[in-house]
């Protein structure tokens, strides 16, 4: 069975697991596990004359872009490059079921998407998703009965290299991620938020739980100002208002709940928030942070909104990012706002006190929950950190803070 190491406690952990369950003195340690690797053993094999490999010495087909065994990278160095007065050949096209792969789209999570072309030169989006991501029929079955307007054509589908993947319909040539949205004009911004609200609102109502809204699932239409969903290969179809059901992936777009092994139909209006949270902000609400450390801030203060957006767009982000899923805006409240009636949303939580600043990892930190975060999110982040407590430095800079917060800090054992 594929398992993961647990930095914390040492043990190991099944792969699936999001945080470690392993019993700890008189509870749980409750590590999250979620950027863990998989711990897979190296492979000692004779070097290959023509094979690249993986960082842990599997075979690649030449063109690979992950290791079908175990998910991880190409190792870069094992190709050999054209002997002296060689020409260097021109490298292949990279093709996926009969589709040439044209570029990568950014994203993070393990599932890739690509930018593709194929027969008559269609243009199409290929979401190639990790292993153990099967087909569910009564899932397509939902997806293909929503209306045209609402979910991207679905243009392809199969296995490559033991993972499945779908093409969906790509003329418009872009996504959320790529889409202008200007905040600064209040009925152009109810209008793209009408757009992407109602869409979840009708997947919603089909039952479905999409469990990946992103920017790269959604694609756009610059012409037409309109919205398309795509990527269903996560989604559940359920009736009832929670599920248990496992995360497949976390990404910084997922709802607190889904951290627990949970998903219901607020799951994915939350994911919108955060979609709409980065445009807002232009993406700097999340410079610097990586996901962990987001979703570790998440569960601790829920998502912070910056206080220089405008009243009318905070308080749409306040009812979306609502921690509790029962007190979460969805389509009734959403629509509510866009007509500009008065809405009640959850209060604000009281804002931790800042003092001062310290440095960590090339950032500053005024609070100290933000800085033991950041301490958390990495074993090279956590070493700084405890170089600073043993200097004094924290010690002096919580001088400045009530005594109640210095009595919070204490040191513990490496995450």
């Amino acid at each position: 069975m594929n398992e993961k190491i647990c930095p914390n406690c040492r043990t190991r952990r099944p792969y699936h697991e999001i945080f470690c369950e392993a019993p700890v003195d008189d509870g749980l340690c409750g590590y999250l596990l979620t950027e863990v690797p998989i711990d897979v053993p190296y492979v000692e094999s004779a070097p290959s004359e023509t094979g690249p490999r993986c960082v842990n010495g599997h075979s690649l087909n030449q063109g690979d872009y992950i290791c079908g065994i175990c998910g991880a990278d190409p190792k870069t160095d094992t190709q050999p490059g054209p002997e002296l007065g060689e020409s260097p050949q021109e490298p292949k096209a990279h093709v996926i079921g009969g589709w040439e792969v044209e570029a990568r789209l950014p994203g993070s999570g393990a599932t890739e998407r690509f930018r593709v072309r194929g027969p008559g030169d269609a243009a199409g989006l290929l979401t190639l998703y990790p292993h153990g991501i099967w087909l569910d029929a009564a899932v397509d079955a939902a997806v293909d009965n929503l209306p045209a307007s609402l979910a991207a054509k679905v243009l392809a589908s199969g296995e490559y290299e033991g993972r499945r993947y779908e093409v969906a319909e790509f003329s418009g040539g872009l996504t959320v991620a790529d889409a202008a949205i200007n905040i600064e004009d209040p009925a152009s911004f109810r209008e793209t938020v009408r757009a992407l609200a109602s869409m979840i609102h009708a997947v919603s109502r089909a039952g479905l739980r999409h469990r990946d809204i992103r920017p790269e699932t959604v694609l756009h239409s610059d012409a037409a100002g309109t919205f398309l969903l795509s990527g269903f290969g996560h989604a559940r179809l359920s009736t009832h208002d929670l599920d248990a059901v496992p995360a497949n992936e976390l990404t910084r777009y997922t709802a607190p709940e889904m951290l627990a092994g949970a998903v219901s139909p607020a799951s994915d209006w939350w994911s919108l928030g955060i979609v709409l949270l980065e445009k807002a902000t232009g993406g700097a609400c999340f410079e610097g942070i990586n996901d962990q450390a987001f979703l570790l801030n998440v569960v601790a203060n829920g998502a912070d909104i910056p206080a220089g957006l405008n009243d009318d767009i905070r308080l749409l982000l306040r009812g979306l990012l609502a921690r509790d899923r029962t007190a979460r805006w969805a389509w009734d409240d959403v629509e509510a706002w866009i007509r500009g009636e008065p809405r009640a949303v959850p209060a604000e939580p009281n804002p931790e006190p800042e003092a001062g600043s310290i440095e960590l990892a090339g950032r500053r930190y005024g609070s100290p929950s933000k800085f033991a975060i950041a301490a958390a999110s990495s074993e090279e982040s956590w070493a700084k950190a405890r170089d600073l407590l043993v200097r004094g430095a924290i010690a002096t800079w919580l001088q400045d803070f009530p005594n109640g917060e210095k009595k919070k800090w204490r040191p513990q054992s490496a995450p």
